[in-house]
């Protein structure tokens, strides 16, 4: 998926709800589920995007909805005082959802929204009058995450690009990609730059700010004569610990930067290994999402969880889609109700960004050529033909 930023409401409880929003307000998702730990709502909801905003019903912010959004460094947007069932279906009554559970998660969700409604369109008024809204995700979460203005956040993430335009069109001739597919690419790679150059500028900050640190302890040190020595002591205590801080958040940040370097370097070379190579379009399993209505006729798929199917999602991807790798094994059962050509994707080298996914066409036409479903359908045509 691309690096869309999402907001979340969370509603907690034995049955767990949840809601995503897009950055215009608008309404992807809204789930329940009385087996959604804290993993399977990082899964689930990561598959749509990134959340930046979770919002939340109540004053006292639960346990679970700190620890999702810790997982993110995502910001929680409470209310001053909990928001009241009145209100709550108010602000829900022109969506669709199942329960309460999904109710007082969608309530949430608008609520944060709401709460920075302002300043996210201002984000996008300024981007699109500057003809930047490639910079939109990355602006939108420097300004909520740390506070900086859109002018600042502009000039901290603008690089010049690298390839230019007319080496794109070079490479996409090349490479013999669908232009889309090589431009969703290279936005990612440009995104993955725009990241590398702020987590420099915050290796930097992190940096001036421990230097700081040690010359105040320093300078404290001087002064223990004169201070009594317990008082002294805490002193002391508090500013080594937070030039300990300090020193973890620098060597973090650097451990950031380093694995952007890499994927950021490796990433090309990876996929040009692959040649010739087709484009496989990523879902996180075949239930329903917005991500099924975006496939498109002759797509293949990639599929983490191909165990967990809707009926609504199968019918609709029938028409278009006609071969599925799966990252897990299909049971028997699901194999039977599914209308696809089902491949183990252990056995391929497979290159992934969050959307698509690229692998060999050779090794890909040779697993299809092993398969029993493949050679079935085969069969069926050539006897069809022989038959006319």
């Amino acid at each position: 998926m691309r690096n869309h930023l999402l907001i979340v409401g969370i509603d907690p409880g034995t049955t767990v709800g949840y809601a995503i929003l897009d950055m215009q307000g608008k309404l992807l998702l809204t789930c329940s589920g009385k087996e959604l730990d804290l993993a399977k709502l990082l899964q689930n909801i990561s598959a749509h995007g990134k959340p930046l905003l979770i919002g939340c019903d109540k004053h006292k912010i639960p346990g679970l909805v700190e620890s999702f959004a810790a997982k993110f460094s995502a910001v929680i947007a409470s209310p001053e005082h909990d928001l009241l069932v009145e209100g709550k279906k108010a602000m829900t009554s022109a969506f669709s959802f199942a329960n309460h559970h999904e109710m007082d998660a969608l309530a949430s969700a608008l609520f944060a929204w709401r709460k920075y409604q302002q300043l996210l369109e201002k984000i996008q008024h300024k981007l699109d009058g500057e003809k930047k809204e490639l910079l939109c995700a990355p602006v939108t979460e420097l300004v909520v995450k740390h506070g900086l203005s859109i002018k600042a956040a502009i000039a901290v993430l603008e690089q010049p690009e690298e390839p230019s335009a007319k080496n794109i069109t070079r490479v996409i001739e090349q490479k013999q990609l669908r232009q889309e597919d090589f431009v969703q690419l290279y936005e990612e790679i440009v995104l993955l730059k725009h990241a590398n150059a702020f987590l420099r500028s915050q290796q930097n900050e992190s940096t001036a700010k421990l230097q700081k640190a040690v010359r105040m302890l320093e300078a404290m040190e001087e002064k223990l004569h004169v201070i009594p020595e317990q008082k002294a002591g805490r002193l002391l205590q508090q500013k080594e610990g937070r030039a300990l801080f300090l020193q973890n958040e620098l060597e973090r940040t650097r451990e950031q930067l380093k694995q952007l370097e890499q994927k950021l370097h490796s990433l090309p070379k990876a996929i040009a290994a692959l040649q010739p190579v087709v484009v496989l379009t990523k879902l996180p399993t075949l239930g329903w999402s917005k991500s099924v209505e975006q496939v498109q006729e002759g797509d293949i798929l990639l599929v983490d969880e191909p165990n967990i199917f809707s009926e609504y999602a199968i019918r609709t991807l029938q028409p278009k889609v006609q071969c599925v790798l799966c990252k897990k094994p299909v049971s028997k059962n699901v194999a039977s109700e599914l209308p696809f050509v089902c491949i183990d994707a252990a056995p391929l080298s497979l290159v992934e960004l969050e959307q698509y996914a690229f692998v060999n066409q050779h090794a890909l036409a040779n697993a299809l050529q092993k398969n029993e479903s493949f050679k079935k359908i085969i069969f069926e045509y050539q006897k069809e033909r022989v038959s006319q």
